[in-house]
């Protein structure tokens, strides 16, 4: 689950790490009187996308009539796959340096990772590839957490001075908001040194981890709303996680790695499907993972007939495979191949499916 800025930095605060004065505003009226009580400001498009400043959805404003303007500018500008409905007005900070600072996944480590960057401001990626030499790295065993002496270790070889105490505060704070609250990433770029040696985070990215979202509600609603496509939405009123892609033939699947494994076949299995039809979805590649279950009880795959409806499922024999068949039929309009590849609906559809999309049951 994705954050915008304006719902990500009040976590930062929550730790102890400066952000500016701010407030959102839906309206341009609305940013022009935020404007009025902060003084000099910076009015940002609120998207769950990066590139926000060379989209042009981040603008300087002096007065309360320029914040105006900037906001009339910006809402309703589109950036990516989103379009901007509201703004964050927030106040100018003297910048005097800046960082770049994250806490993330990292599957190299299997577990957090902090990164660290006197190159703010820039993609992350531009500058492990111009400037490795100014980004470094601290994987962290999450049984043990972090300290401040090894972000300290970390941070030595970049020759911060009188700034790094301050920096590393920072960074065990940042490791504090990724840890109590479920992170997948948390990030600030860019993290700045004020004129005055404050530091400051003048912008947060943060995304909460599916799984880890149940433990907190109140947070979870504070997400970006998923942008869904009109299956996708059927699927989630249906309780189900499906994600569409394209092709042909969708997979449904239970088990991370069952699913990851059908998705890397797809080149392979679209190729065998030569016969569907290429104006619609017409087949379902179904896989359950067997080593220590049943492949489910048939009536765990309720939630499923509705949006298998119209379908024309691939099937896969399995312990409890013919339980689930009859189930399936009866919610699908009796539209199912199968195994040994006979008609379904009114075509031929002999061959082996490639994948579509990815369709597994929450939970």
């Amino acid at each position: 689950m994705d954050f915008e800025e304006y719902a990500a930095k009040p976590l930062l605060a929550a730790a102890g790490i400066a952000v500016p004065d701010s407030a959102l505003a839906a309206t341009a009226a609305e940013a022009a009187d935020v404007a009025a009580r902060i003084g000099p400001c910076v009015v940002k498009a609120q998207v769950p996308t990066g590139k926000r400043g060379k989209a042009g959805g981040i603008k300087l404003a002096a007065t309360p009539d320029e914040a105006r303007a900037a906001a009339e500018a910006i809402i309703g500008m589109t950036i990516g796959i989103h379009t901007v409905e509201k703004v964050l007005v927030e106040a100018q900070v003297d910048i005097g340096t800046e960082y770049y600072a994250a806490v993330m996944n990292d599957q190299a480590s299997k577990g957090p990772l902090i990164m660290f960057s006197t190159e703010g401001g820039m993609d992350i990626e531009e500058v492990a590839a111009d400037h490795p030499d100014k980004l470094v790295r601290l994987p962290v065993d999450i049984r043990e957490g972090v300290t401040g002496a090894a972000i300290d270790e970390m941070l030595t070889p970049l020759g911060l001075g009188d700034r790094q105490a301050a920096t590393s505060a920072a960074l065990e704070k940042l490791y504090q908001v990724y840890a109590e609250n479920d992170g997948e990433l948390v990030e600030i770029n860019p993290l700045v040194v004020t004129g005055a040696g404050d530091i400051v985070a003048l912008d947060c990215k943060f995304t909460l981890e599916d799984s880890g979202s149940v433990r907190h509600g109140e947070l979870r609603e504070k997400a970006a709303p998923e942008k869904l496509t009109a299956l996708e939405e059927q699927a989630q009123a249906a309780g189900l996680k499906y994600i569409d892609l394209d092709g042909d033939v969708g997979i449904l699947a239970n088990g991370a790695g069952l699913t990851m494994t059908t998705m890397d076949m797809r080149p392979v299995l679209r190729r065998a499907a030569g016969e569907l039809s290429r104006d619609r979805r017409r087949g379902l590649h179904a896989r359950q993972a067997g080593a220590r279950t049943r492949h489910g009880k048939p009536e765990d795959q309720e939630p499923a007939g509705e949006f298998l409806r119209g379908l024309c499922p691939h099937r896969r024999d399995g312990r409890g495979h013919r339980q689930r068949l009859a189930r399936l039929e009866a919610r699908s309009s009796g539209l199912l191949l199968d195994s040994r590849h006979r008609r379904c609906g009114g075509g031929r559809h002999g061959a082996r499916p490639a994948g579509h999309g990815a369709l597994r049951q929450n939970g």
